[in-house]
């Protein structure tokens, strides 16, 4: 009998301190839903869709995006990673998508999307882990770890990225013959 006691004793710890870590992980760790926002200009040229998950990091990211395109006639529209698979890429000028890897890897939507839809000329991809190494396969994406001291560093590429592709768009060029160019 103390065996079978033993036994449950140590299951009901093990499940309590999992439930622990989950509870722990999910209000610290987990990334947080993007309500999403549209703003724009009464007239505008280009069209900007920002998806991105829910962190100070990632705010911080969309935030300086948001500052730079303001004062451009641009429609910008943020929204959750999560609704990337009701994306029609063709209505957008330029997408760009933050995330987190988690365990390496993507966002299962994001995956779909990149597999489905991806088009290297609209699309801008920054991958945030603790490696600042893992890439998703088959796109040109930015990586780097969530550091705010970093922010700057980040921003530039996406910056570039949205300087080249708005102003070709509307020439109907190619945007990113040269990935390296927004490798940091």
């Amino acid at each position: 009998m103390n065996i079978l006691k033993n036994i449950f004793i140590r299951l009901g710890i093990s499940i309590a301190t999992f439930l622990i870590f989950s509870g722990w992980y999910t209000t610290r760790l987990s990334m947080k839903n993007v309500v999403s926002v549209g703003l724009s200009q009464d007239n505008y040229n280009s069209t900007v869709l920002i998806t991105t998950q829910g962190s100070e990091y990632k705010d911080a990211l969309v935030n300086g995006v948001v500052g730079y395109l303001k004062p451009k006639p641009d429609y910008i529209k943020v929204t959750d990673v999560n609704r990337l698979l009701s994306v029609g890429i063709e209505s957008w000028d330029a997408i760009l998508i933050f995330h987190t890897l988690e365990m390496s890897k993507p966002p299962h939507t994001l995956s779909k999307f990149v597999e489905k839809n991806y088009n290297s000329d609209k699309v801008c991809i920054l991958s945030t882990s603790i490696s600042s190494k893992v890439k998703i396969d088959d796109a040109g994406s930015l990586t780097g770890a969530s550091r705010m001291e970093e922010l700057s560093t980040h921003l530039s590429p996406i910056i570039s990225f949205l300087d080249d592709t708005l102003n070709l768009s509307q020439v109907g060029k190619s945007s990113l013959n040269q990935q390296s160019k927004y490798e940091f």
